[in-house]
């Protein structure tokens, strides 16, 4: 397997970050569940991710 550049991982992160600001700021609603996570509602998800974020800055 080959591993991608530590550059790589940071623009997909970037990338993935930015589709789910783009779903939440289009007036999703936020206790929608998430289909991958049908126990987590959007809300929860963007807590989450968020908090994750935040922790590795």
């Amino acid at each position: 397997m080959t591993l991608l550049a530590h550059d790589r991982y940071c623009d997909e992160i970037a990338h993935q970050v930015g589709l789910l600001r783009s779903v939440v700021t289009s007036g999703a609603d936020l206790s929608g569940t998430v289909p991958t996570c049908p126990d987590w509602s959007l809300e929860q998800l963007v807590r989450h991710a968020g908090g994750a974020l935040r922790w590795w800055s």
